[in-house]
């Protein structure tokens, strides 16, 4: 009984729309209509898009580049309207009635897109235009920081490349020089030496001399002929003249080897001095080493410095995004069919109660 009623009803429902069909599918139309007229006559509004990255600096510490401002912060501040003042000073424009900037972080990318809806395309490019100035002036001052650090450390480093160079040319002239001094003082100890050489020789002639006066000594007293006190007399003055030239012989042999200790000091305390200056050499090739790495490092960072950039020039959609015309008339018919069918059945309704007056 109940399902049958339920069909009732909506009989009678459907006899209400048919009964006023005209009214509904000619309302419905001209709604309809009213709505693509209205779209016709409204201006295009174009989108103008572009993308933007910030600028980018090398961390030395995390050994990685970094934005110097992260994408959702930058997005933020562009919505927030951070640099509409200046963009309308620019322009000349009311900065009340310029159009919103919108802004959003693309999603697992550094990258911000920017966004303007309006009529006037080559004023909305204008506009975006000044906003990526205005925000490469703004984000660059850091950038700009970083390249004049980088550079005045790279220049500092070479200059401490120049310098331990020419420290480096400096003592190798000293060591060649003392290499010299060291030669000329071999060929003083080699001429000393062979002095020493002959002094002993020498020394060893007169040793010979004394022990051949001294043989021919015992000789004679051993003969005991005439004339033998005069001979000995004779041999102790030889003898005494030998010894007073083996004195002389041994102050010579003394000047020799003190003059070759002499020499010998000079000669190692140069070979330390030369040592010495090889290992300051070592620790100055160390420290240009040292500092061509610092120099690939800054290089690297140097190489790895953004500043802000485009990725995507602003550029206006190929067709208007408003009105969208066939949506309006689809959303007009829609709601003149749902109107003007509730207004239907309020006629039906209005007629029976003057039925039943």
């Amino acid at each position: 009984m109940d399902e049958y009623e339920g069909r009732i009803e909506w009989m009678n429902y459907l006899n209400v729309i048919w009964k006023r069909k005209w009214l509904i599918i000619i309302s419905t139309f001209l709604c309809a209509l009213a709505a693509g007229v209205f779209s016709f006559l409204q201006p295009p509004v174009w989108e103008v898009d572009a993308t933007i990255q910030a600028g980018k600096i090398f961390d030395k510490d995390r050994h990685e580049e970094v934005l110097i401002i992260e994408g959702e912060q930058l997005a933020g501040q562009i919505n927030e309207g951070y640099f509409n003042n200046l963009i309308a000073a620019e322009l000349s424009l009311d900065v009340m009635e310029m159009p919103k900037i919108k802004a959003r972080n693309l999603r697992w990318t550094e990258l911000v897109k920017v966004s303007i809806r309006a009529n006037d395309v080559e004023k909305t490019k204008q506009i975006l235009y000044s906003l990526f100035n205005h925000l490469k002036k703004d984000l660059d001052k850091k950038i700009d920081s970083e390249l004049k650090t980088n550079t005045t450390q790279l220049e500092h480093m070479e200059n401490i490349i120049n310098m331990e160079n020419l420290g480096i040319q400096s003592r190798e002239i000293n060591i060649s020089y003392l290499k010299q001094n060291i030669l000329s003082a071999r060929k003083k100890l080699n001429s000393s030496l062979e002095h020493q050489k002959k002094i002993i020789d020498e020394m060893n002639a007169v040793l010979e001399r004394i022990d051949e006066i001294e043989k021919q000594q015992r000789k004679v007293l051993t003969e005991k002929k005439e004339g033998s006190n005069t001979l000995n007399l004779l041999l102790n003055s030889n003898k005494t003249q030998e010894y007073f030239r083996s004195d002389m012989i041994e102050q010579k042999l003394s000047v020799e080897k003190l003059t070759q200790e002499e020499i010998n000091l000079v000669i190692n305390r140069t070979e330390a001095d030369i040592r010495l200056l090889n290992s300051e050499i070592e620790q100055k090739r160390k420290n240009i080493e040292m500092s061509k790495k610092e120099i690939n490092l800054l290089n690297e960072a140097k190489s790895q410095i953004d500043h802000t950039q485009f990725i995507k020039e602003p550029t206006s959609s190929l067709y208007p995004v408003a009105p969208r015309k066939k949506l309006n008339i689809f959303i007009g018919g829609v709601l003149g069919l749902f109107v003007f069918s509730l207004f239907a059945f309020f006629l039906e309704y209005i007629e029976k109660m003057k039925l039943k007056e």
